[in-house]
């Protein structure tokens, strides 16, 4: 405890004699148990939870090619498993039991890794190699030493079990099975957080918080992430012909390659992937299997206009809200009725009592309208 000591008057307290009264907390427990938890290292693959890597794998697949294959994931494992000569190997091997009083066998994980899922005693065994008298454990290609010296990265190979499903359809388009393949192969080779220990039964990662790559020792530092959405800007640099600001947009996917839209000078609409080169935006829409007569419908609502012997007209619906009727539009003697109105819900009921379906529309306000589709003439051919 500290004490006061009076030496000429003066009060001196010493602190050096004070006790600890709370313990230093485990400071990497954050990163060891979220990389544990992102990897699911010593799990079987029914343990695991939809988190993590698995949660990704799981997202990805299965990838289907035109309903006739799909690739199907079915699990994966993380490290090379084997006993001592290798006879066994994989984490099904490693948790493989068998019970010498109801002589059950199976593949799980026991409690106190001697009691019997089937009849509760503790006399089930894991299975050890008949060869070599060892269980199935975890082969480090080289120790955290090893790698240090010889400037390599401590990874594990991360493989993956897969079917191949192929697909017969009937006269009925109805989908069979024809033949399932499955197989293990190699992902790639992962870094993982060191180092490798054992904990409550299982094997962890992680227990010195840091990574080793290429011999030096790397830290994760948490960043920032753009929510995913859509964000619109303003161009404050760069002006359009007409002396008016850009409006840019961005898409930020959970997952994938960001989206910006930009116009250029002579006002055409272009799209970015991932900040690379400029595309027209049709041709991304057609890489996106949009055809090229649908693409204006995407964007606009058309208006339909009928020809009777050089005669246009429109016919009486909503598309017409909004517009102002003309007194060329619509007969003489409902001219003073309706000319000059704006067309609302309200006057379409009262056109429609009053017998009106077509308004006739003048040269005069087709001018400067773009046809939405080529007008072609089916004697000649000619557009």
């Amino acid at each position: 405890m500290s004490h006061f000591r009076m030496d000429k008057k003066t009060v001196r307290k010493l602190f050096g004699k004070i006790k600890g009264v709370v313990p230093v907390p485990n400071l990497i427990e954050i990163q060891s148990s979220s990389f544990n938890d992102f990897i699911q290292f010593d799990y079987l693959p029914e343990e695991r939870q939809l988190a993590g890597l698995e949660k990704a794998l799981r997202n990805v697949f299965p990838i289907e090619y035109e309903d006739k294959m799909s690739l199907e994931y079915v699990s994966y494992e993380l490290g090379n498993q084997a006993c001592t000569c290798g006879k066994l190997n994989g984490i099904e091997d490693r948790y493989r039991w068998h019970c010498s009083s109801c002589k059950k066998s199976g593949c799980s994980r026991l409690e106190q890794d001697v009691t019997c899922p089937k009849c509760t005693k503790n006399t089930a065994r894991y299975h050890a190699c008949a060869n070599c008298l060892s269980r199935v454990t975890v082969k480090l290609p080289m120790s955290l030493d090893e790698c240090r010296s010889s400037g390599q990265s401590f990874s594990m190979p991360l493989k993956i079990k897969v079917q191949l499903i192929t697909w017969a359809k009937d006269e009925a388009e109805n989908k069979t099975i024809r033949d399932v393949k499955e197989q293990d192969i190699f992902f790639a080779d992962i870094p993982v957080m060191v180092d490798l220990y054992e904990e409550k039964g299982r094997l962890q990662l992680g227990n010195l918080g840091t990574f080793l790559i290429n011999g030096v020792d790397r830290v994760i530092v948490s960043q920032l992430h753009r929510s995913p959405g859509v964000v619109f800007s303003q161009s404050k640099k760069v002006k359009d012909f007409r002396g008016q600001a850009y409006y840019l947009a961005r898409i930020i996917p959970m997952r994938g390659s960001w989206l910006d839209f930009e116009f250029d000078s002579n006002d055409s609409l272009y799209v970015r992937i991932d900040k690379k080169k400029k595309l027209l935006i049709t041709t991304f829409l057609q890489a996106l299997g949009v055809a090229r007569d649908q693409m204006l419908s995407l964007f606009y609502d058309f208006d339909i206009v009928h020809v009777d012997k050089g005669t246009f007209f429109r016919p009486v619906d909503d598309t017409l809200l909004g517009e102002r009727i003309e007194k060329s539009m619509v007969p003489e003697k409902e001219a003073k009725t309706y000319a000059g109105k704006r067309v609302t819900k309200e006057l379409l009921a009262r056109l429609g009592k009053s017998g009106i379906k077509t308004l006739s529309l003048s040269t005069g306000y087709l001018l400067n309208k773009v046809i939405a589709q080529d007008l072609v003439d089916e004697q000649t051919g000619e557009v």
